[in-house]
């Protein structure tokens, strides 16, 4: 008798709409920018060589804005590997940081996918480049300011 009223129960009630979740991963970005330095010394320049086409979203842990129209990805093993953006995209955009969208496979791809500014710009990336770090040396101090100052 209860398994019959629980019948007409459900009979009776009107039926469920229907419910669809979708799921997003936005990945965010810390950006640096190059610091300004005082005084010269040592510093790293970058070289451009071939670069993937793909990036594994997982393996980025942040970047910088050296050049315009490009934002350099460090990777989590300290590589970096340059984004070139579309022309109209200046990189100041990305000064505060910006997102990623991953597609399903996880990866971000030249030509497919592009960096959403936490601003609400959006810029598809061009191509990827490698970077190969090249040492140059600090110039040397002049005789000036290698002289011991005189005490008093």
């Amino acid at each position: 008798m209860i398994g019959a009223s629980f019948a007409l129960l459900l009979a009776a009630a009107p039926p469920a709409p229907a419910v669809m979740m979708r799921q997003y991963v936005i990945v965010r970005v810390p950006v640096r920018m190059q610091p300004v330095v005082a005084r010269p010394r040592a510093f790293t320049t970058w070289n451009e060589s071939r670069g993937p086409r793909c990036l594994p979203v997982q393996s980025i842990v942040g970047a910088t804005i050296t050049r315009p129209a490009s934002v350099d990805l460090v990777m989590r093993d300290r590589s970096r590997v340059r984004a070139r953006l579309g022309r109209r995209c200046p990189p100041l955009d990305f000064r505060y940081g910006f997102y990623l969208r991953p597609s399903a496979d996880g990866r971000i791809c030249q030509d497919r996918d592009s960096l959403h500014s936490r601003a609400g710009g959006e810029c598809g990336i061009d191509t990827f480049r490698g970077l190969v770090p090249v040492r140059t040396p600090a110039p040397r101090p002049t005789v000036a300011a290698s002289r011991p100052r005189p005490k008093r």
